[in-house]
């Protein structure tokens, strides 16, 4: 196949999709497939690992005008891409990469397929108080003001312009069907990369000691990072507890560590998916006690560094983890996680548990896996 895949970050930009597609595109290549990504920033061109990068500069104007500019222009460097080479698939990457390929889709003839990861228009309205339903309520509900109601109208509108739309559980697939379209949609697990994990190795290097807990998540409100902090003040053991990320709620847990009068949570901010990783895997115990996930890369990493994993009991989570077989889940209050990781700490069978985890994602989430149901979608 000849594929161009927009996406809207790409490194040296940290997130999902700047972590998912250059390894996507480098596997697609070895695979015999031509690669073309088409991105933002800087430099216009350049390649890698085989595959081509294209991106578009972001236009220097107030940001209400430079979001519609920048997603056209980036639609008609799509479009261009995809002529010039001869390119026969465009394989959009979330929300924004959709528009992007909705735009060379139209201006093209050829076949787009949408990656479906998480739900813009509730992510956008959630954090602003536009609505307090969470996604599997937010499509019952009416649409609480016009900003809502378009951002919903263009999501659905790239999901009725798709050959198929594919996504990674099928919470998410569910989701969809609240759109009332048409297309197709095929469920194809998230993939990971396995690295080697020596976890006393890193326990020193990274200055490590005594119980370590760890989270790993954008700082928004519905990780429920917050409820893990407010559990920790109670609990019957002396723990550290470590949150790896950014975002606009940190103020919120700045003030509530200080207000419980912490020492022993530390906000680490953002950091390089390899630095991450040695701390997941030199940690005693993966917290991610989230109130909405489409389906969690960073759950599936931990189980890949045989860390234990406790995780709100929603069901997108529960797609990964069979409740004291292969992890933990825990209802979203802060007594009942307070009691669970107490409970937790005191088994003996975490190593078999985290055993166990490890040898279920090797099974469902390979990247080889990952490659030939891609092919077998768009063949």
């Amino acid at each position: 196949m000849k594929l161009c895949i927009p996406v809207a970050i790409f490194p040296p930009e940290i997130g999902g999709p700047a972590t998912y597609v250059p390894e996507l595109a480098k596997r697609l290549t070895l695979r015999g497939h031509e690669v073309h990504v088409v991105t933002f920033g800087m430099p216009k061109y350049e390649e890698r690992d085989g595959y081509f990068i294209h991106r578009q500069a972001y236009p220097a104007l107030p940001k209400f005008l430079a979001f519609p500019l920048r997603i056209v222009k980036a639609g008609l460097l799509c479009a261009k891409v995809v002529k010039k080479y001869n390119l026969e698939v465009i394989y959009a990457q979330e929300y924004l990469s959709g528009l992007v390929g909705l735009i060379a889709k139209k201006l093209t003839g050829k076949p787009m397929y949408f990656k479906y990861v998480g739900d813009w228009a509730w992510e956008i309205a959630f954090p602003r108080g536009w609505t307090d339903k969470f996604l599997h309520d937010f499509y019952n509900s009416k649409s609480p003001n016009i900003y809502t109601t378009a951002m919903i109208f263009l999501q659905k509108l790239v999901g009725k312009n798709c050959r198929k739309i594919i996504t990674p559980s099928n919470y998410l697939r569910s989701i969809i069907k609240k759109w009332n379209i048409k297309t197709p949609v095929e469920v194809i697990p998230n993939a990971i990369e396995f690295y080697p994990c020596d976890k006393d190795k890193y326990r020193k290097k990274l200055g490590l000691s005594g119980i370590t807990l760890v989270s790993v998540g954008r700082l928004v409100s519905w990780k429920g990072f917050h409820l893990v902090i407010e559990a920790i003040k109670n609990l019957d053991k002396e723990v550290n507890y470590l949150i790896i990320g950014e975002g606009p709620y940190r103020k919120n847990l700045e003030e509530l560590i200080k207000r419980l009068n912490l020492k022993n949570v530390y906000l680490l901010g953002r950091m390089p998916k390899s630095k991450t990783l040695k701390y997941i895997c030199a940690s005693d115990l993966f917290v991610l006690p989230s109130y909405y996930e489409g389906m969690s890369h960073v759950i599936l990493e931990a189980m890949s560094c045989k860390t234990p994993v406790l995780a709100s009991d929603i069901p997108p989570n529960r797609e990964l983890i069979k409740d004291g077989e292969t992890g933990f889940l825990v209802n979203l209050n802060s007594r009942e996680i307070e009691q669970k990781i107490s409970d937790i700490l005191d088994r003996e069978d975490l190593n078999t548990i985290a055993e166990r985890a490890y040898e279920a994602v090797k099974e469902k989430n390979s990247w080889e896996n990952h490659i030939a149901a891609l092919e077998e979608v768009m063949k």
